[in-house]
C-alpha cells in the first residue's frame, strides 16, 4: 500500500511500476491499470517499462518507484539501490523527491480492524540534471544518493 500512502495527498495523479506478474491475474490487472500502474519485469532489463516511465516523466507526470526494486514487507530500507531510478532521472532530466513511508508494513492488519499509524515523509528534491549518455555507474550513483536520502528520512521518522 506504500504507493497509495505516497500519492493520496498529492494533487496530481501518481503512476507507478508494478511487477508484471500482477497483470496476469483476472480483475486485479484492471484495478491496478486504473490505479495508474504499468508493468515492469523485475530482475530483467525491461526497456519497455523504461520507455513508458520516461514518456510519463517527459510529459510532466509523476512516478513512484522503489529504488531497491520492490517494496519492503519488513519496514526496513533495503541495503542496495537498483540503477533504474538513476537512469530515469538522468535520461528524463527530472528531479527525484525521496519519500519514506514508515509503519505501512502493519497496514495489512486492516482486516482485523487495526489501523496503524503510517507516517509519510517527503525530502527535498534531488536534481541530478539531464545526462542522456550517462554510464551505468552514474545511474548507480544517483540511485545510491536517492536511497541514502530515503534512509535518512526513514531513520528520522
Amino acid at each position: 500500500m506504500d504507493h497509495w500512502f505516497v500519492g493520496i495527498l498529492l494533487p496530481r495523479r501518481v503512476r507507478f511500476m508494478a511487477k508484471s506478474q500482477l497483470f496476469r491475474r483476472p480483475l486485479l490487472d484492471v484495478v491496478i491499470l486504473h490505479a495508474g500502474a504499468f508493468p515492469v519485469r523485475r530482475g530483467h532489463r525491461d526497456e519497455e517499462a523504461i520507455r513508458t516511465a520516461t514518456t510519463i516523466l517527459e510529459r510532466g507526470g509523476l512516478i513512484v518507484m522503489y529504488p531497491e526494486g520492490g517494496r519492503s514487507r519488513s519496514g526496513q530500507i533495503g541495503r542496495r539501490a537498483r540503477p533504474g531510478i538513476g537512469r530515469l532521472a538522468l535520461e528524463a532530466g527530472v528531479a527525484v523527491v525521496p519519500v519514506a513511508v514508515v509503519g505501512s508494513e502493519r497496514a495489512r492488519n486492516w482486516r482485523r480492524l487495526r489501523f496503524p499509524a503510517v507516517t509519510v515523509r517527503y525530502g527535498p528534491p534531488i536534481l541530478p540534471g539531464r545526462e542522456t549518455d550517462a554510464s551505468r555507474e552514474r545511474h548507480q550513483e544517483v540511485a545510491d544518493e536517492v536511497l541514502a536520502a530515503i534512509r535518512a528520512l526513514h531513520d528520522g521518522a
